[in-house]
Formats: C-alpha cells, sequence, structure tokens
C-alpha cells in the first residue's frame, strides 16, 4: 500500500496523512491497546469509537475514493491547536487517517510521527507522508522552520482574502 497525493486530493490540507492494514481483531486490539498506553503517558484525551455505518471521504480501497460501511477505533486529542487525530479502521482493518499539526507546538508534530512509529509493527502495510518532513529527517530545527514559515504563509492568505483562522469544527477538524 503506497500513498500517492495524486490519488488524495485533500492531502494538500494535511500534514501528516496514514494508511495500513493489520491481519486480525487480535493485531486491532494490540494497535489500539498501544495508541492508548501512548495517550495516556503523554497525558492526551482519546476516546474509542464503534460506528455502523460511517462515510470515508478520500479513502483509497480497491481503486475507490470513498468507503461507506462500519468503522472503529479511536480518537486522539494531543493539543488544542491541532486536529483530532483518528485512528479509524474499516470493516477489513485498513486504517485510514490524516492530522492537521500546523497551529500545533512542534512537539505535537513529533510525538504523532512517534505515535505511528510506535504502532507500525503492527501493520502488515503501513505508509505515512508527513508534508513537513519531520519523518524522513528527524530534524527538529527544520520542522520549526518550516511549521513557522507554514503558519506566517497561511496567516497572510488569511488576511489578504479577510478570512479568519484557524477554526475548529464540532468533529475536531482545523479549517485555515
Amino acid at each position: 500500500m503506497q500513498l500517492q497525493k495524486s490519488v488524495f486530493p485533500e492531502l494538500e490540507s494535511m500534514d501528516i496523512f496514514f494508511e495500513g492494514r493489520v491481519e486480525t481483531e487480535l493485531v486491532y486490539d494490540k494497535v489500539i491497546g498501544s495508541i492508548v498506553e501512548y495517550a495516556v503517558e503523554a497525558k492526551w484525551q482519546y476516546s474509542t469509537f464503534k460506528k455502523n455505518v460511517t462515510v470515508i471521504e478520500g479513502s483509497y480501497e480497491d481503486g475507490v475514493l470513498d468507503y461507506v460501511g462500519p468503522t472503529k477505533g479511536i480518537e486522539l486529542y494531543p493539543n488544542h491547536l491541532c486536529e483530532w487525530v483518528n485512528f479509524e479502521f474499516v470493516h477489513d482493518y485498513s486504517l485510514f487517517g490524516s492530522v492537521k499539526t500546523r497551529y500545533a507546538p512542534h512537539l505535537i508534530h513529533m510525538c504523532i510521527i512517534d505515535l505511528l512509529d510506535t504502532i507500525e509493527p503492527y501493520f502488515d502495510e503501513f505508509s505515512v507522508i508527513d508534508l513537513m518532513r519531520y519523518k524522513d529527517d528527524r530534524d527538529e530545527q527544520a520542522l520549526q522552520k518550516i511549521m513557522l514559515e507554514t503558519r506566517e504563509r497561511l496567516d497572510e492568505t488569511r488576511e489578504y482574502e479577510g478570512r479568519i483562522g484557524p477554526t475548529r469544527t464540532e468533529n475536531g477538524q482545523i479549517y485555515d
């Protein structure tokens, strides 16, 4: 499973995008357990969920960009300036997730990448795209710089266009 920007048109607005697949319910339970353990240690709020019918737009399953069906998983709330991190698994234990961290402290972005590294061994297939490039180079100073520059560009754009932001929706998403 390899992520491609062209397959996910809204990827440009996300800072971290991830997907993967585990084989069984037992492995799924281990992933959720690891995420809970990480959240508790990091003092992040979290909640698990199970939904009978969910629509996931932008997921890639068998070449189709939408999924409608049952999901379950866990949602993390790492910081008030960060979107909720949603680990939502579909019926075959495939995971599709993304999170916008650009307004949060850079340490939150680093922790989310660390969490993704922590759960990666449980997956048969696992891909992460980090638009801030921290996952690839692990350069904290470069991450701070790119996040600051990104915020400045967004602030300039909002000011020019007369928009107010960032704005959080009821489901935890942040819009610029």
